[in-house]
This record gives C-alpha cells, structure tokens and sequence, in this order.
C-alpha cells in the first residue's frame, strides 16, 4: 500500500527561492500563503518552507485570472 505524499514528504523551497521562481516579490508569496493558495510548513527553527507544487498551481491561477 502506498500512501500520499504529505506536505512534509514533498519538495520545499524559501520564501526567496519561491519568490525567484516565479517571478513575483517576497510580498506576494507570503499573501499566497495568508490567502491559503500555497501549502507550507514551518522547520522545527520556525522558519518557513513553500511546497513547491502548491507554489506552481497559484501562479499559474495568478497568472490566468
């Protein structure tokens, strides 16, 4: 039996990296992240990591309308 990745099992990238990505500012990525449209985790440091799937899903949503 395989299980679903969960957002800890899957890629992460910086809030910077994020942001250099895609094209867009800082500003943006953490309203996605406010707005709910990109998943992250917190490190056991308290720092924030993108999971870089849900991070292409909203900027392709931001981008189409």
């Amino acid at each position: 039996m395989v299980t679903a990745p969960t957002a800890e099992t899957r890629r992460t990238v910086t809030i910077l990296q994020a942001s250099l990505m895609t094209g867009v500012s800082r500003r943006t990525i953490y309203n996605w992240m406010h707005g709910g449209k990109v998943e992250y985790v917190r490190t056991a440091g308290g720092a924030v990591r993108i999971v870089a799937d849900t991070l292409f899903r909203a900027c392709t949503k931001e981008r189409s309308g």
